[in-house]
């Protein structure tokens, strides 16, 4: 092994001891006093070279190869193929060999190779088998460290059959580039800084990466000092962050920046520099109490736009109220939301009163929630739920479940509009797994002259993150009427998404008697999506089929087709889509057929710093037929170019034209908006659109619109005006006027706050600063005398979450991390005390009576066990290493017992005197164990001279 070593690296002169070696190799395992592995007894090594760092055919340096048999093995060759010029440091290159075997043996060649110091072979370890009268090329390889020494470096490689004695030598010379890198990084990980303290040390360290010199100096320091340091060295820079107790800052960011230099004409001048920036959150050691009231936020707006023209003057006004009012525990909350609509726009003035009002209440398993107003319920494209309807109800949620009821009444002003003057719901859902939910949603609806119906939608739901499968059982019926089949349907959802795939599909089928007016109703609609990179496809479809009772319309059928595909690539982004929708019924003994089709392109390119070029293709044609003979045909085609920029410098801009033609006439739009931000709290923005028609001048529109917004405290006002001109000397003007203010109403607390001081000491009774910890969810550290405080808490108890990596190292709490705390009283005060862990520290010695001589233990054989006396499943246990040394760190003080055993089945004669320790360990203590060997084994038997342990 000694020999291997010293060929590896190259420490003797190559001839004569690599001929040595081999003859040892053979001598070794001739005469059978160790066996070789199959990958060790081969040893093969090359070496490459180039000749000259100009020399471009890289012609190979010959040498002698030698051998020792006469079975041709001299005549085993090698022939440099290629070999890098030069190798960026920290890069890597392969130098390419040919072996020539004309031998009628096959040859297992192992490399050895003699790079300078950091270089790395990375097929080291390979085989190179060559098979007789046969050639082979082998690539290897190399890896020079960041590191590395700039010029021109020889690599020697050695290719050794041991069996046959062939040794192969090649050479190379590479040339190693000028590698340049300085890194940065604060090491002592510091990252919470309590206001006003003592402050908070940091210490970056700039490393040298590369491979030459480099010449720094630091711009944060206050005196301007200039550093050489050389490749693999290493400079450190100590930075202290203070700050007043009365910043409001809750974050800051140090930011430590080097200089580096370049000579040039035997000066020094900046050539770049670098940058490292540090987040540091800011605490306090403490929470007051707040102040003892609170605000209730209120929002009014108020609008009025008026509209004249030559006929009349009308006026729209809008008042709106929002309004939230909880408890200070968070736990209720009122919103009052109410607008109020009015206006002269038709044959009278009409005013409206709309909105709701929403009282919510939670406790620590349900919600309950209450409403009344406008209802806002959710219908079905089967069940159509009216608006303007007055609702009520009442919810109760949990985590698993939910429940539900509302009771709505149509308003007098709309009744004359829907059939359904009244309705009543009853909502239940239950989860029954991780996977399966169950819900029912019950309907009875109250009809003008027609009685009432009642409907139950009634669903099981499977869903997982991929798949949604929704099955639906949904009964409609006059509530004086007896159940039928007929009266049934059934609605499917199966849905299943991917990254970069989406497939819905969905079903209903009802009876001929399921809905009123109704024989049967069929409907299906699929949607699949597709994304490959940055192209996504999608397809869709819609069928509907319906068949009336009532004599005048038999049938009702409805197709819609959807196409659709995007690509997005850096700033370029198109869509191109295409939409059929056919819509068919049957009225007496007339068919009619309305079709669509449209196809549209939008293109859209980004120019920098926000602005955006874009333009819009679309086509369209409707067909409309009676009997299957066509009626009328429209067909309409549109494109568009526009420009926008955003609000740089405080202007935005955004100009377009477009151009539409139809059958009947050709029009063309052009349009300009312009906005500026006159300061933090005004905007103004300007636009103007001129509309023209080719083949009717009197329908051209030129219109005008300027605005005014102005923002100050919690106030918005908004005026504005709109100017519009018509091609026949008509003039429509309208104005509008907006405020919003939001209003704060104090109201007096009520709660009683609960203090909590405290403080840290570790085992000698001293205070332990800058510890951190999260309190009633403030985030607080201790100060310099290791106090902290928190005046706001509600409840009667609280948590304290320490950060374990803010204590000393080795220190930990008697109660945890997580310690709970009961306030029983008003002002309440805690002491945490805290201990430092031990460890032990173990050697070993031997006592030889000369049984064994020179031989030692194997003592990787044993391990350290130590137990807890006052709880047995609290142990540490380690391994003993190859000098029979072990350490055990993070122990609590208190009474454990220390067991050291053999782990193998024997211990070579070996005797540990005494293996088990009983032990008391006090906070912080280093224990010294020392282990005693003795070769005096009782079960070791003497046989003619030789000592054989039993096992």
């Amino acid at each position: 092994m000694t020999l291997l070593n010293s060929f590896n690296n190259k420490r003797l002169s190559k001839g004569p001891f690599l001929l040595v070696l081999v003859f040892m190799l053979n001598l070794f395992s001739t005469n059978g006093a160790a066996s070789i592995e199959s990958n060790s007894e081969y040893f093969v090594s090359i070496k490459s070279e180039i000749d000259n760092k100009n020399n471009s055919k890289k012609k190979k340096k010959k040498k002698s190869n030698k051998s020792n048999k006469s079975n041709n093995a001299s005549a085993v060759s090698s022939n440099l193929i290629f070999a890098p010029n030069s190798i960026k440091a920290g890069s890597s290159g392969s130098c390419l060999i040919h072996l020539n075997n004309p031998t009628d043996d096959t040859l297992h060649f192992v490399i050895f190779p003699d790079m300078p110091f950091g270089w790395k072979l990375v097929n080291n370890n390979d085989v190179t088998i060559v098979l007789p009268n046969s050639k082979k090329t082998v690539a290897l390889m190399l890896v020079p460290s960041n590191l590395s020494k700039v010029g021109l470096q020889r690599i020697s490689f050695d290719f050794v059959d041991a069996e046959n004695d062939i040794i192969i030598e090649e050479e190379v010379m590479i040339d190693i580039k000028e590698n340049r890198r300085i890194t940065l990084r604060e090491v002592l990980g510091n990252r919470n800084l309590r206001k006003g303290g003592n402050g908070l040390p940091l210490k970056y360290r700039v490393y040298n990466a590369g491979n030459v010199p480099e010449i720094y100096w630091v711009k944060t320091e206050k005196k301007k000092t200039v550093y050489t340091i050389y490749p693999g060295d290493t400079i450190y820079h100590d930075v202290k962050v203070q700050l007043p107790a009365r910043t409001n800052l809750k974050n800051y960011y140090d930011v430590f920046e080097i200089q580096i230099l370049k000579e040039v004409d035997a000066e020094f001048v900046e050539e770049k520099s670098q940058r490292l920036t540090t987040s540091i959150t800011l605490l306090s050691s403490g929470v007051s109490k707040p102040v003892s009231r609170f605000s209730i936020p209120l929002t009014t707006s108020t609008g009025l736009a008026i509209l004249n023209n030559s006929a009349n003057t009308n006026y729209s006004f809008t008042e709106s109220i929002n309004l939230a009012v909880p408890n200070k525990k968070q736990t209720q909350l009122t919103k009052v939301n109410l607008q109020l609509f009015s206006n002269n726009g038709g044959t009278s003035n009409q005013t409206r009163l709309d909105g709701n009002v929403v009282f919510i209440k939670k406790n620590r398993k349900s919600t309950l929630t209450a409403t009344a107003g406008a209802g806002s319920s959710r219908g079905y494209f089967f069940f159509r739920i009216p608006n303007g309807m007055f609702s009520s109800g009442l919810e109760l949620s949990g985590k698993d479940y939910s429940a539900s009821g509302n009771i709505s009444q149509k308003l007098p002003q709309f009744a004359a509009q829907d059939s359904i003057q009244g309705l009543r719901q009853l909502f239940l859902s239950r989860k029954l797994s991780e996977r399966f939910n169950f819900s029912t949603h019950h309907f009875l609806a109250d009809y003008t002259n027609d009685g009432s119906d009642f409907t139950n939608v009634s669903s099981l739901n499977y869903v997982t993150k991929k798949v949604r499968i929704e099955n639906s059982i949904i009964t409609h019926k006059e509530a004086s009427e007896v159940f039928r089949p007929s009266q049934l349907a059934l609605n499917n959802k199966i849905q299943v998404r991917t990254k970069n795939n989406s497939i819905r599909i969905t079903s209903f089928l009802s009876g001929e008697n399921f809905n009123r007016g109704s024989e049967n109703m069929r409907f299906i609609e699929y949607d699949l999506s597709k994304t490959i990179n940055n192209f996504s496809f999608r397809l869709s479809q819609e069928l509907f089929n319906q068949s009336p009772l009532f004599t005048q319309v038999s049938n009702i059928a409805r197709d819609q087709l959807n196409l659709s595909s995007n690509y997005n690539r850096d700033k370029f982004k198109g869509n191109v889509s295409m939409n059929r929708f056919t819509l068919a019924n049957t009225i007496g003994l007339k068919e009619n057929k309305t079709m669509n089709e449209s196809y549209k392109g939008d293109l859209s390119y980004l120019l920098g710093k926000g602005s955006q070029v874009s333009m819009n293709i679309m086509t369209s044609n409707q067909e409309t037929s009676i009997n299957n003979s066509i009626d009328a045909v429209v067909s309409s085609r549109l494109i568009g170019l526009q420009y926008s920029s955003p609000m740089l410098n405080r202007n935005s801009i955004t100009i377009g034209a477009n151009s539409l033609n139809t059958n009947q006439q050709e029009i063309i739009n052009t349009q300009g908006i312009i906005k500026r931000k006159i300061n933090r709290k005004s905007t103004i923005s300007l636009e103007a659109n001129y509309r023209y028609n080719t083949n009717n001048p009197a329908l051209d529109i030129l219109q005008t619109k300027a605005e005014f917004s102005y923002r100050f405290n919690r106030t918005s006002v908004k005026l504005g005006t709109n100017i519009s001109r018509l091609g026949n000397g008509l003039i429509n003007a309208n104005g509008l006027v907006n405020l919003t203010k939001t209003f704060a109403i104090a109201r007096r607390d009520t709660l009683n706050f609960k203090q909590l001081d405290g403080i840290i000491l570790d085992d000698s009774g001293n205070p332990i600063s800058n510890v951190v910890m999260t309190i009633n969810n403030h985030l607080i550290i201790t100060d310099d005398q290791g106090e902290f405080y928190v005046h706001d808490i509600v409840e009667n108890k609280v948590i304290i979450e320490i950060e374990k990596s803010t204590l000393p190292f080795g220190v930990n709490t008697y109660e945890g991390n997580s310690i709970e705390v009961l306030l029983l009283k008003e002002k309440n005060k805690i002491r945490i005390k805290t201990y430092k862990s031990a460890e032990i520290v173990g050697s070993s010695n031997i006592e030889r009576t000369g049984l064994f001589r020179g031989a030692l233990p194997i003592y990787a054989n044993y391990y350290a066990v130590l137990t807890s006396l006052e709880d047995a499943e609290e142990r540490h246990y380690t391994q003993l290493d190859d000098s029979g040394n072990f350490k055990l760190s993070g122990i609590d003080p208190g009474k454990w017992n220390l067991s050291v055993t053999c782990a193998a089945k024997s211990n070579g004669g070996w005797l540990l005197k005494q293996n088990n320790f009983e032990l008391e360990i006090k906070s912080g203590n280093i224990i010294k164990q020392e282990l005693l060997f003795s070769d005096k084994a009782p079960n070791l038997k003497i046989q003619k001279g030789l000592y054989v342990p039993n096992n």
